[in-house]
């Protein structure tokens, strides 16, 4: 996805280049507007790919999926990580909940309500998150 996703961006930012040459004033400062996201993006981008590169894979699943969280939630505390760059990371997170089975295991793939019941604290964690931003509706409230 990550490769899909900067091919895209140069060809988005190349082509809105050539335009923006002919185009007005107004429609040049868009196009600024464009590639200085489409920047942001692809090095947001990087800085995930790095951090989920950062962790050693010779343990078990369980262990290898809990040591490459360690990196993405200090990336999520950081005051200094742009939004962009936390919402990749929030993504990121939420996909390996669905696809390793050291996650769902640990029932990171359970509706909230069974996620703030878990034996595991992460997943009561990620529940308690999840509950605050407002993700429950009124009849699931504890």
């Amino acid at each position: 996805m990550i490769g899909r996703s900067i091919y895209w961006e140069a060809e988005l930012t190349a082509r809105l280049r050539e335009r923006g040459r002919s185009a007005a004033p107004r429609v040049q400062q868009r196009v600024r507007d464009v590639t200085a996201f489409a920047d942001e993006f692809r090095a947001s981008l990087e800085r995930v790919a790095t951090l989920h590169g950062t962790v050693y894979r010779s343990s078990s699943d369980r262990d290898m999926w809990r040591k490459s969280l360690e990196p993405l939630t200090k990336a999520l505390d950081d005051p200094g990580t742009s939004y962009l760059e936390r919402r990749l990371i929030a993504s990121s997170i939420a996909a390996s909940a669905k696809t390793s089975s050291a996650a769902r295991a640990a029932g990171w793939d359970q509706p909230v309500l069974k996620m703030l019941s878990s034996d595991d604290a992460i997943a009561r964690l990620v529940g308690s998150i999840a509950a605050a931003q407002g993700r429950l509706l009124a009849s699931q409230a504890p």
